[in-house]
């Protein structure tokens, strides 16, 4: 077994001596950049949204989903039950979930920290305009919900793997 010392070294350094002995088989990130959405689900056709993406600056492999807040802002609301996020970045599958909350409940935060990672199979340009749609677990549901919604949402390029001589 070899021992490496990490002592007096740059993180760079470190990740390239782990890498080196294939330690962790991580692939290094070239570009990041994060993006949240924020948006009022009470306003009229709250529900469904677009939200334009401009200014990434690259071409990202994957977009990990870091966090998703949900507030109800009215406690006399009835917000109550599971609600789905659907998203075109998931070929319009499942983005996430948050929960409402019923009448005569106080004002209360949902948040969840899924990470979950979703590799990238299209140009960018083809995703500038993600889509999302707001659906309850129920077949009737409201064109809104007195809720603000926040989701956070990480692009991520990785560098190119260099082959060993």
């Amino acid at each position: 077994m070899v021992v490496k010392t990490f002592i007096s070294k740059s993180p760079d350094e470190i990740m390239n001596i782990l890498s080196e002995g294939n330690i962790y088989n991580m692939p290094r990130i070239e570009a990041c950049r994060n993006i949240t959405i924020l948006q009022d689900l009470s306003v009229p056709d709250g529900m469904t949204f677009d939200v334009k993406i401009n200014g990434i600056g690259f071409q990202p492999d994957e977009v990990i989903i870091r966090s998703i807040n949900a507030v109800t802002k009215d406690p006399l609301a009835d917000n109550y039950g599971l609600y789905l996020i659907y998203s075109n970045i998931t070929n319009d599958d499942i983005l996430g979930t948050f929960a409402g909350y019923g009448l005569n409940t106080a004002p209360t935060t949902y948040s969840s920290n899924p990470q979950t990672v979703i590799k990238i199979n299209k140009p960018m340009s083809a995703i500038s305009d993600i889509k999302f749609r707001i659906q309850a677990d129920q077949s009737t549901m409201a064109d809104s919900m007195d809720v603000m919604l926040s989701i956070s949402l990480d692009f991520i390029k990785y560098k190119e793997k260099t082959k060993k001589k």
